[in-house]
């Protein structure tokens, strides 16, 4: 009897106390009115979690989510703060990337994770700007430049932000694509992060020839399947791709081999991210390991095992590049 009194708590105080946490613990102050707005969101992402976590525990799902900071965020927020890619026509199209495809032949290690080799820099956070494709070019951008001149290099999303404008077809904060972003650095090159440093909110351009750590010569549109793009990450390092990120699982994703049916797969993708390595698991099976932008809080300390060989998950395979630093594109074709 005494037990039970003492939890005996009214459920809508307990959920203010989860509230007053959660606002503490990710440094948020609303006004009255707008904590009110506020709170519901953060409850109807809780009770999602926490069924979908039921789920899981009962071997229903291969992946778990937690709430974290995104839990009170309205749908307009979360487009315009983290999911930032879409492709447009270029104004300007100096180069277009080259279509390739790896030799039919060619057997890829059966798993690879390039942070293990020290081609992958560290996870940041790219928020409040949606520039999720400045991220995954320059991701792609240090892993190629670390495979030419045996260095890694932290390189500059911002400069990509400021600079690779709509002239390119992006739009800093607003979109663009990892594509659009290679057609600017053969032009220009990108300088480091340490010389240009990023702020989260596009700036006037800064670009200062005389810092440029490194140009492309080139990129490859890699052909659209799931073995083309473990060829090309196996052999050549991290690989810029494109995700469907537009659902509350992809958002408060924790753990485990994320599959989700809903996923689009071919058109609609609006999450830039990167490839750096894949595997399988015992039980859970393929998957590939994708290192995000949404800082370390996220995922497993930043990154996600996203189910592989499982009809191209969440569209991981139908819209991969790769820059070419250092060599052209029949020098790496001639590495196989």
């Amino acid at each position: 009897m005494c037990v039970t009194h003492a939890f005996s708590v009214d459920s809508n105080e307990l959920l203010q106390q989860e509230w007053e946490v959660f606002k503490l613990q990710h440094n948020k102050n609303y006004e009255e009115s707008e904590d009110e707005k506020r709170l519901q969101i953060f409850i109807k992402n809780k009770i999602y979690i926490a069924k979908h976590n039921q789920l899981y525990e009962k071997g229903e799902r291969s992946y778990s989510l937690e709430m974290n900071r995104f839990g009170d965020w309205t749908d307009e927020e979360i487009d315009e703060r983290l999911y930032g890619y879409y492709d447009i026509k270029r104004h300007f199209k100096k180069t277009k990337g080259t279509p390739y495809t790896p030799p039919a032949n060619y057997r890829p290690p059966s798993r690879m994770d390039w942070r293990r080799l020290g081609a992958v820099t560290a996870v940041q956070d790219q928020t409040p700007c949606g520039c999720c494709w400045a991220f995954s070019a320059i991701g792609a951008l240090e892993g190629q430049l670390y495979q030419a001149q045996d260095r890694l290099v932290k390189l500059s999303e911002q400069q990509l932000v400021d600079c690779a404008d709509e002239h390119y077809g992006n739009f800093g904060c607003r979109g663009g694509s990892p594509a659009n972003a290679f057609d600017y650095t053969v032009e220009f090159g990108v300088e480091t992060a340490r010389k240009y440093q990023y702020i989260s909110q596009q700036k006037k351009c800064d670009y200062k020839k005389k810092f440029v750590a490194v140009k492309a010569s080139d990129y490859l549109l890699i052909s659209p399947t799931e073995d083309n793009l473990m060829k090309t990450v196996g052999k050549f390092g991290p690989v810029s791709v494109v995700l469907d990120g537009r659902n509350a699982d992809f958002l408060f994703y924790k753990h485990g081999v994320y599959y989700n049916p809903l996923c689009r797969n071919k058109s609609g993708l609006n999450h830039a991210a990167l490839v750096v390595g894949y595997g399988a698991l015992e039980v859970e099976g393929d998957y590939w390991l994708i290192k995000n932008s949404f800082g370390t809080d996220w995922g497993y300390e930043g990154y996600m095992l996203l189910a592989r060989n499982r009809e191209n998950n969440c569209g991981v395979a139908t819209n991969a590049t790769l820059p070419v630093v250092g060599a052209r594109v029949d020098f790496i074709k001639s590495k196989y």
